[in-house]
């Protein structure tokens, strides 16, 4: 039976060869996209899984407008953590990070300079698991 569906498709895509190629082609490409986009989601939803409290995390950004044009930013001045804590009843805990940089360490009278290093609270081990 099955043999006689494949014979049938060959002989009709033979028969309609550029509406058979239309036809493959935008199939292709819409399965192509449908992967894509579940790729893409299923990336944005992975992060952060890992934390106990993830639910009750989150990071606070800016926007701005400049020139016209708005902008988004987790760049912020580190006075607005102590204030959220102070000012807003739901926040019950903060953490300020750093931008990546260099820096120069010294550990049991060992010397290193790397770079990527970022400056954390003494708080972060305490929000993130």
């Amino acid at each position: 039976m099955f043999q006689h569906y494949v014979k049938t498709a060959a002989r009709i895509i033979l028969k309609h060869k550029i509406y058979s190629a239309i036809n493959i082609l935008g199939l292709a490409i819409g399965l192509a996209c449908s992967i894509l986009i579940l790729q893409y989601v299923k990336n944005e939803l992975s992060f952060d899984n890992f934390h106990k409290d993830k639910d009750h995390i989150f990071r606070v950004n800016i926007i701005e407008e400049q020139s016209g044009e708005m902008t988004s930013s987790a760049i912020i001045t580190a006075g607005i953590g102590p204030s959220m804590l102070e000012e807003l009843p739901e926040v019950k805990a903060m953490v300020r990070l750093s931008n990546p940089e260099e820096g120069f360490f010294t550990w049991q009278n060992r010397h290193f300079f790397t770079s990527g290093v970022c400056h954390a609270d003494s708080s972060f081990f305490g929000m993130f698991s």
